[in-house]
């Protein structure tokens, strides 16, 4: 599982760059994080697609972007059965 780089962020061609050597230099699933700011960069829908399009070693994601179950069924409904999963993270329960 990897959050695409942000601290120096490459912009969208150095992050498919950054998975591809991720999945080239093992022989397992890649897991994409998708953390929105600040604790990362977020990932944007249309961009996850080609992601997964130019990535095939990409075979889960963790949504973490609010409303995660928006994002999720953006996802599944527009790759079919190409992940075998996406996992998403429920935001915090506020405290009283």
């Amino acid at each position: 599982m990897a959050l695409p780089p942000y601290v120096r962020r490459p912009g969208p061609d150095g992050v498919v760059a950054y998975y591809a050597a991720i999945a080239e230099a093992c022989d397992l699933p890649v897991v994409v994080q998708n953390a929105p700011p600040p604790f990362a960069a977020g990932i944007e829908s249309i961009f996850m697609l080609r992601l997964l399009a130019e990535v095939p070693s990409i075979l889960y994601v963790k949504e973490e972007r609010p409303p995660p179950g928006h994002h999720i069924s953006v996802l599944l409904k527009a790759t079919g059965s190409r992940l075998h999963g996406v996992f998403g993270v429920d935001p915090p329960a506020s405290i009283s």
